[in-house]
This record gives C-alpha cells, sequence and structure tokens, in this order.
C-alpha cells in the first residue's frame, strides 16, 4: 500500500512542572550565549529584556497568551510583572551551611 508521503506523528511534548508560587526563581536564556531574556506582560503587549540570572518571584500561573491549553508561570521582575517560557527559569539554589 503506498501513501501520499504525509505522516501524521502523535507527538507528546513532555513540559516541566511549574515553578511553585512565591518561589524564588533566575531567568535564563533559551540559548546559550544570550545577554537577555525576554519577559512578556499579559496585560497587554509590553516586553521587557532581563540580563540572565536575575531574580524574579513566581505570583501565579496563567494561560499562556496565545496558546490557551498552556500554562506559563507569571513573574514579579524588578517592577514588571509578566511570563517566561518553561526553559527560561530555573530554581534558586539555597545554600546548605555547615553545622
Amino acid at each position: 500500500m503506498q501513501t501520499s508521503g504525509w505522516a501524521c506523528y502523535n507527538i507528546i511534548m513532555k513540559t516541566p512542572p511549574l515553578p511553585k508560587i512565591g518561589s524564588l526563581v533566575k531567568l535564563r536564556p533559551y540559548v546559550k550565549g544570550m545577554d537577555f531574556v525576554k519577559v512578556e506582560s499579559i496585560k497587554d503587549e509590553a516586553v521587557r529584556d532581563f540580563p540572565p540570572g536575575t531574580i524574579a518571584m513566581v505570583v501565579e500561573h496563567a494561560a499562556h497568551p496565545d496558546d490557551k491549553g498552556r500554562t506559563v508561570p507569571i513573574l514579579l521582575v524588578e517592577d514588571f510583572t509578566g511570563w517566561v517560557f518553561d526553559d527560561e527559569w530555573t530554581y534558586v539554589r539555597q545554600k546548605k551551611h555547615a553545622s
């Protein structure tokens, strides 16, 4: 049996869990070597660039503005509130102190 050359694949994308509300995260670029991370407002089309390593607090989770089936973390970064993709944040790790 010959097919038309088109194949459909059922791809299940594994997404990491969202950061916990109230936690601190560090911004990280999705491409190694980039010197900024874009944080996009959920209220309007404002976008601000922040340097990698900037600390942000997770204030809520919300539907992605363009893809309502996807949930993104909402961050408070300095005086700006916006969202980033799954691969643009990492938890702030606390150092363990020797007793």
